[in-house]
């Protein structure tokens, strides 16, 4: 890949992490996951290559998906109209799914629309040579 085109994306990539992170930050305290900062002070990101790479602590995605802890997983509770109903676990506090998936319709427009800028520049340079 071209130079100019392959230091562009890699700049998108990294503005577009950088807006992410902040995001899912905000998203841990509106859903107050987490009862120490050690999610909060994971959450990192790379991008290698025009590659990115997301990463945080795993209970942070336990917490995202719902997991349920292990000790109440399989107990049955009663339930006011007197049937038994089985534990379902924790409620999913959608932090980081619905965050980071909703924001990739911005990354593609940024990186197409700004792409259409990048090749005429290098179209021309090519021509000068």
């Amino acid at each position: 890949m071209d130079e100019k085109k392959l230091a562009f994306i890699q700049t998108e990539l990294e503005e577009w992490g950088e807006e992410l992170d902040a995001e899912l930050k905000d998203q841990l305290r509106k859903f107050k996951v987490g009862v120490s900062d050690d999610l909060f002070n994971s959450i990192t990101h790379q991008v290698r290559q025009a590659k990115f790479f997301l990463s945080f602590n795993e209970s942070g995605r336990m917490r995202d998906m719902g997991a349920a802890r292990s000790q109440k997983a399989n107990t049955k509770i009663e339930s006011i109209g007197g049937n038994n109903k089985a534990f379902k676990g924790r409620k999913a506090a959608k932090w980081y799914s619905k965050t980071a998936y909703g924001r990739l319709n911005s990354l593609i427009s940024r990186i197409m629309y700004g792409y259409q800028e990048v090749i005429p520049e290098v179209i021309k340079e090519g021509l000068a040579q």
